[in-house]
């Protein structure tokens, strides 16, 4: 009697579960005048194998001054809008975070 064998591996399925990034950060503008308003877009992709939803908060100088929640599904992306005014004169560091 002849015998041949193999051996094979058996993975567990992956968790679905969602994964979001930002893929972009873009304000309407980079100069505006004290007291103009301000449009800021933030491009979430969900890179993960399950709809799910973030919160996405936007900070002006470390301080969180808006944020929303959004639904994506996998594969996905959205872009979520925000209005900013009242910014004072000087410089400041926007950021989006996830």
């Amino acid at each position: 009697m002849v015998e041949k064998c193999v051996t094979i591996t058996v993975k567990k399925k992956p968790a679905l579960q969602p994964k979001f990034e930002i893929v972009q950060l873009s304000p309407s503008k980079t100069t505006i005048t004290e007291g103009e308003p301000l449009n800021v877009g933030v491009w979430v992709k969900n890179t993960g194998n399950a709809g799910g939803t973030v919160t996405v908060k936007l900070k002006i100088d470390d301080t969180v001054k808006a944020q929303k929640s959004i639904y994506i599904d996998p594969g996905s992306f959205e872009i979520v809008s925000f209005h900013i005014s009242g910014l004072s004169a000087g410089t400041h560091t926007i950021c989006a975070e996830i």
